[in-house]
């Protein structure tokens, strides 16, 4: 048996302080927007791959508590 694979990111809960798991959304685009990504951001053909977001709040199912999020690779720009 094979299992599908899909992009996440890792959080720990300020709260309890478990280490959580929250899937990526993943950006959909036309094509050409695609296309036009790849060029701006340098991407080769035959590199691969999703385009996604982080989602800007996630809540411990322990704690039940909801946080909102920071995007680290802002901080790089």
């Amino acid at each position: 048996m094979i299992v599908e694979m899909h992009p996440a990111y890792l959080w720990d809960c300020p709260e309890c302080g478990r280490e959580k798991f929250e899937r990526s959304i993943v950006v959909e685009r036309s094509p050409e927007t695609i296309a036009e990504l790849r060029e701006d951001l340098g991407i080769e053909q035959w590199e691969e791959g999703d385009f996604v977001m982080i989602p800007s709040q996630v809540t411990c199912d322990h704690c039940q508590l909801t946080f909102d999020t920071h995007d680290w690779r802002a901080d790089a720009e």
